[in-house]
């Protein structure tokens, strides 16, 4: 086993089985370090584990993901996080601003967990 495992938070409303999703099926290549539904949380999380990948949705309860995106560029120290949009969302104009505020990638939902699982690890770009 790898002990260089993309470290990953997600944040969605169905982080629980994400998480487990992810887990069943790339466990050797992918650690979900963090996981939350909660908006607030996400950029204390982000900062706490300085994860290889953040996997957002754009929109959830209370929050808007385009907004946090913003906020973990504002931050030079999380530069080296990558962005993975993970969403239902495909308007063109999202996927734009998605990309503009420093998304790496964005995927639409429904998604195979081994396919989403291969995208982290590219996206993510490190030696596992």
């Amino acid at each position: 086993m790898s002990e260089h495992k993309v470290q990953v938070v997600i944040a969605d409303l169905s982080y629980e089985m994400l998480s487990k999703q992810l887990q069943v099926n790339m466990g050797d290549s992918i650690d979900v370090v963090g996981a939350t539904d909660n908006g607030a949380e996400i950029y204390d999380l982000v900062n706490k584990y300085k994860p290889n990948i953040l996997l957002i949705d754009v929109f959830m309860a209370n929050f808007d993901g385009l907004e946090i995106v913003e906020q973990l560029r504002a931050n030079e120290s999380l530069n080296d996080t990558k962005i993975i949009f993970y969403t239902n969302v495909g308007s063109p104009r999202i996927i734009s601003m998605a990309f503009n505020l420093g998304a790496d990638y964005y995927i639409m939902k429904p998604c195979d967990p081994k396919v989403l699982g291969k995208r982290i690890i590219q996206v993510a770009d490190i030696s596992i």
